[in-house]
């Protein structure tokens, strides 16, 4: 609360300063000594608050009145970004713009005049003035605002305060305008009118509010609420009045093939191709200026208006046509951009879409892998969803020219996981394929899922396990894909695309790595042993011995490998993408016995090599040494180099079978 106002006067000075830290819009006010015109009586109401008091109920009514006018007339004095005063001063003479002015103020003033009495400590001045309604101002304009405003709440499906809140926050020129281009995209207009047609349609919106709102001139009556009602029934036609204005732009602008694209084909064409259980998209369609397309959490699709929507706009208005392969790219890229939202907007049944918005944004390899799983998925069946959705009649020449593929920081390493989990199920397109049905939030168990079913480990691992395993496995794999926001190539795409193809690869040969370790565990004749135990015990635990093979034994290791790599030099020398590796490395060179001299003795080597070695000719030489490829760009093979020979002994290590 700020200091108490003990006087008409001090009122007067300090009304317009409260006002301005009242609004978090308003800059600071245009309040000059004068320029504020209340009813004598509202004046006279006021001096009397501070110079005799009265405490009765309609004492204080008329107290509550007056302050409410008082603080809607310095609203109407505040200066907000964006304010003109020519232009505001050029409409301030016509009746509509009052009505959105002052009319608006009033409803603002009256949510907000506790607030206002609070800050400036009036409760004391004259107790109970919160307790009371205020004696209502009746104007023409107060009622015709009443009416637009809650009718615009009605149909928008929005608070009543909000709508105030923002008509009033914008200066008195730009208030119309606002509401009429809400309206405007709330209809979903932009997708159906010509960009070079858009100011046209929206300046007809706004006629139909200014001719409605001004016929509160003509309203005339000796019964104030008979002259409110009237005013209020103009303010409601003025937003209904556009219902007639809406149906005449459809009939002019509509386009029922795009829009059944859009709400229907698209969605029933990607969950036939996924398979997946639901989509999240609710037919819904909003606009975007910062991207192509967004698959928002509340499940209303995003496009971009000039480079999506309106090249869709012309290839629907044009069915059959020929057009030149510039044009038909064009389309092209626009389709993707649907199959890319759809894509994100598929789902398993059962699963609620708005509970990735949380880990998507923290977890930045979760983010990576959806965006990229989602865009190869598009790259791979775009064909497919054209001639599934009939696109390739609606354009001839279509599914004959290319679009490029964005996202080239993450499509790419997708892309190479799913070709390697391709290699190992013999079912091409079937990994981006199960990719694209999970949720954000599911991509990496849906991955572990993939990587689990094409190994041996379903016959192997107990069911108790299971779960344990799959995270090993996923955790092993999304750890590249953490860094693949740093594929910058400063600024090559190529190079880019490259260094996210590398981080593919290491992601999935560090899944195969985890895979095969977990074979050679579970396959041991000793983890099987102590398994069978375990289950057919009778709910007895048997002892372990200290370094007994299997899983038990396993973590031990692992703990005392970490260990001993935090203790080291290597933690400041070895790229993220490689900790994985050099651990399992330091793991195996404990040996059976746990000996640590070997394990030292090969991080001694290790924080030489890597003290000396360019880290990106160890990224290349790493994968070389899995898949026999030489880097992109070498002339020979990648084990020629004395880095990559080093990598390769480092991986030969890491995949050495255990003597358990």
């Amino acid at each position: 609360m700020s200091e108490q106002v003990k006087s008409f006067d001090a009122l007067v000075r300090s009304a317009a300063g409260t006002t301005v830290a009242m609004d978090k819009w308003a800059r600071s006010s245009r309040w000059t000594e004068g320029s504020i015109h209340l009813a004598p009586e509202r004046i006279q109401a006021l001096r009397e608050m501070f110079d005799n008091p009265q405490t009765d109920p309609s004492a204080l009514t008329r107290y509550r009145g007056a302050l409410q006018s008082l603080l809607r007339e310095h609203s109407r004095l505040l200066n907000r970004a964006g304010y003109d005063g020519k232009r505001a001063e050029a409409i301030a003479d016509h009746t509509w713009a009052r009505v959105l002015d002052q009319g608006v103020s009033e409803l603002w003033a009256a949510w907000n005049v506790d607030d206002f009495i609070d800050r400036l400590g009036l409760e004391q001045v004259a107790p109970g003035l919160k307790s009371v309604k205020a004696d209502p101002e009746f104007t023409k304009e107060g009622a015709a605002a009443v009416g637009y405003v809650s009718t615009l709440a009605t149909t928008w499906k929005w608070r009543t305060e909000r709508i105030v809140e923002e008509v009033h926050r914008r200066p008195p020129h730009q208030k119309l305008e606002w509401a009429s281009k809400l309206w405007y995209e709330s209809e979903e207009l932009e997708f159906l009118v010509p960009p070079h047609s858009q100011h046209v349609t929206i300046g007809r919106a706004e006629k139909v509010v200014r001719d409605q709102l001004d016929k509160i001139d003509d309203v005339r009556g000796e019964d104030p609420l008979k002259v409110f009602t009237a005013c209020q029934a103009h303010g409601e036609q003025a937003v209904r009045g556009l219902e007639a204005e809406l149906a005449a732009m459809r009939k002019e602008y509509d386009n029922p093939a795009l829009m059944a694209f859009l709400t229907k084909d698209a969605q029933a064409a990607v969950l036939k191709i996924t398979k997946a259980g639901q989509s999240a998209h609710n037919k819904a369609l909003d606009e975007t200026k910062v991207a192509g397309g967004i698959a928002a959490w509340d499940g209303r699709m995003h496009l971009h208006n000039k480079a999506v929507v309106q090249q869709l706009r012309e290839m629907f208005a044009n069915p059959g046509q020929q057009h030149d392969e510039q044009t038909l790219r064009r389309f092209r890229w626009a389709v993707g951009v649907v199959l890319h939202e759809n894509a994100h907007f598929a789902i398993p049944d059962k699963e609620n879409y708005q509970l990735s918005a949380q880990p998507f944004g923290d977890r930045k390899w979760l983010r990576w892998g959806e965006e990229g799983f989602v865009e190869a998925f598009n790259s791979a069946y775009l064909d497919q969803f054209i001639k599934e959705t009939g696109i390739d009649k609606v354009a001839p020449g279509i599914l004959e020219v290319e679009s490029p593929e964005t996202y080239e920081s993450f499509a790419p390493a997708a892309r190479a996981v799913a070709q390697g989990l391709d290699s190992r199920t013999g079912m091409i397109g079937e990994a981006l394929r199960r990719q694209a049905a999970a949720s954000p939030r599911g991509q990496w168990d849906a991955l572990a899922d993939q990587m689990f079913e094409s190994s041996k480990l379903p016959e192997l691992v107990p069911a108790p396990d299971v779960a344990l395993v799959k995270r090993e496995i996923g955790e092993a794999m999304r750890t590249h894909f953490a860094w693949l926001d740093e594929n910058t190539g400063r600024g090559n795409v190529e190079q880019t695309r490259a260094l996210s193809t590398l981080r593919g690869q290491q992601a999935f040969q560090a899944g195969v790595y985890t895979v095969e370790s977990f074979e050679k565990l579970y396959s041991s004749p000793t983890a099987q042993a102590l398994y069978e135990s375990r289950l057919t015990g009778a709910g007895v635990a048997q002892p372990t011995p200290e370094f007994e093979s299997g899983p038990v034994r396993e973590g031990q290791w692992e703990r005392a490998a970490a260990d001993l790599y935090a203790g080291s030099k290597l933690p400041k020398l070895v790229p993220p993408p490689e900790v994985f590796h050099v651990k399992r490395a330091i793991e195996t060179a404990l040996g059976p016995d746990g000996a640590a001299e070997p394990a030292q003795s090969l991080i001694t080597q290790l924080e030489a090599q890597y003290a000396s070695s360019d880290s990106k000719a160890l990224y290349q030489s790493l994968i070389a040494a899995h898949s026999g490829v030489a880097p992109a760009g070498s002339a020979k093979p990648a084990q020629d180099s004395p880095a990559a020979a080093a990598v390769a002994a480092r991986v030969a290590a890491c995949r050495h079978d255990r003597e358990l």
